[in-house]
Formats: C-alpha cells, structure tokens, sequence
C-alpha cells in the first residue's frame, strides 16, 4: 500500500528545496506534481501581439504606456468643448 504525504517546496531552477522537513528513507521513489500556471490577460496580449508579429500581420507591437492614475477631469461652464469645436471649424 502507497501513502502520499503532501510537502511543500520551491523550485530554484535545478533542484527543489523543501519547507518542511521529510523522514523518507533514502532512494524513495517521489513524485513532483507541478500546478499549471494560468497566464494573465497582459501576458495573453503580448503572446498574441507576438503570435502576430510571427505570422507577419504585424511588423512591431504597440510599446506598453503607462496608465495615468492621477488624472482628474475638469469642469468647464458653459457649453461641452466638442459643440465649440465643431463650430469654430465651420
């Protein structure tokens, strides 16, 4: 009969270096099971961007801006900048 225990650990590139301590005997036969990470939205885009780029739709991607947090909009009197627009251009 089999017992699984359930160790936790972190992977450092070669070898895995456990969190807790494990009495094994030596030359146990282990299994690592490693959860599938799900890509984020941003990492999504940028493979597609990528995607298309390979398949030559595209010759280059968009450089990342910065979103501006701080932005507050302003409040004018009078009548919306687009009516004013419209008219000084007739």
């Amino acid at each position: 009969m089999t017992t699984t225990i359930r160790i936790k650990g972190i992977y450092n590139g070669k070898t895995i270096d456990l969190l807790e301590a494990v009495t094994i005997p030596p030359d146990t036969e282990v299994e690592v099971l490693v959860p599938e990470t799900v890509p984020t939205r941003k990492e999504r885009l940028q493979q597609q961007m990528q995607d298309l780029i390979n398949s030559g739709v595209l010759t280059h991607a968009a450089v990342d801006r910065p979103r501006e947090l701080d932005f507050q909009p302003v409040t004018i009197a009078g009548k919306p900048v687009s009516e004013t627009i419209i008219e000084e251009r007739r």
